[in-house]
């Protein structure tokens, strides 16, 4: 039972946009000012036709264009908002890290011959590969009120994952929104978190001044709230919270196929001192020391 996908899969985490004209490329992450000058020049001969690449590099036009590139990029390495993305990015390459640790371990178990519960725990957290992979998408281009939903549907499924290994046959399998309650027992501080995910998972009343940006001294200056930087990193702290809920699940779940736990003890309560708690907290004072440092700025 291997993850099987019909698409080439991306991890839009690693991946950044750059523009030509109007049109937006998606690139890695590691693609350098050399490689974006390059691709567009060479898109610019598309327009032109009949001329080199070597051309439209040594022209006075792109030769401007490249200096307003140049200052952008300058402007840039030395801005908050640079600041921003490399503290996502630590939260991106710490979540691939303790990821990838698990997948490995779930790549090697052989399900053959498991019983009905055990295989379908298997089935559910291999699942989890394409919601990680919508969920850093998500992360990476700000699109906050979707990372709840998503979120949430995660926790959900990892307490079907741990409520489902209680169980013996299909019939007998509860709703993911039901085994909450069951999961609740193992780690108590879900309950919080899920409520918390419902609540902002849909617009009500109570949420509306999460939606909309009022400026008080400019009414014109208002709107829907769609995307933030800022607020990413709410996000980030609910999906920390939810990875940790994931080691400590599967190292419950799959004891028998790990060596070295992490998350849990030998009678399979959890750990106090685990990595994927320690980091909740290192997160969020990087994050307190970047704000307090913009707060100061801005003063």
């Amino acid at each position: 039972m291997d993850i099987k996908q019909d698409i080439y899969s991306i991890d839009f985490a690693k991946t950044k946009v750059i523009w030509f004209a109007d049109t937006p490329l998606i690139v890695p992450d590691t693609f350098t000012f050399e490689q974006e000058k390059y691709v567009k020049a060479a898109l610019r001969t598309l327009f032109y036709g009949n001329t080199s690449v070597d051309n439209i590099l040594k022209s006075s036009y792109f030769k401007d264009h490249v200096e307003v590139l140049l200052e952008h990029e300058r402007s840039y390495e030395n801005s908050e908002l640079k600041e921003y993305d490399d503290l996502r990015n630590t939260f991106f390459q710490f979540q691939e890290k303790i990821y990838l640790k698990y997948k490995q371990v779930l790549r090697n178990i052989n399900f053959e011959g498991k019983s009905n519960a055990y295989s379908h725990c298997g089935i559910i957290y291999k699942k989890l590969d394409s919601n990680f992979s919508a969920l850093r998408m998500l992360i990476k281009y700000d699109y906050i009120y979707e990372c709840y939903a998503i979120i949430r549907q995660i926790i959900e499924q990892i307490a079907f994952a741990y409520d489902t290994q209680f169980r013996n046959e299909i019939e007998d399998f509860q709703s993911p929104t039901k085994s909450i309650s069951k999961l609740k027992e193992f780690y108590p501080k879900i309950g919080i978190l899920y409520g918390e995910l419902s609540s902002k998972t849909h617009i009500d009343s109570s949420q509306f001044q999460n939606h909309f940006y009022v400026n008080l001294k400019n009414k014109e200056d208002a709107g829907v709230i769609l995307r933030s930087r800022k607020k990413t990193f709410s996000i980030c702290h609910r999906a920390l919270i939810m990875l940790d809920l994931y080691a400590c699940v599967f190292e419950h779940i799959f004891y028998d196929e790990i060596n070295d736990f992490s998350c849990i003890k030998k009678n399979r309560t959890l750990l106090k001192k685990r990595e994927t708690r320690n980091y909740i907290n290192v997160f969020a004072k990087d994050y307190n020391k970047l704000m307090k440092k913009k707060i100061a700025k801005d003063d």
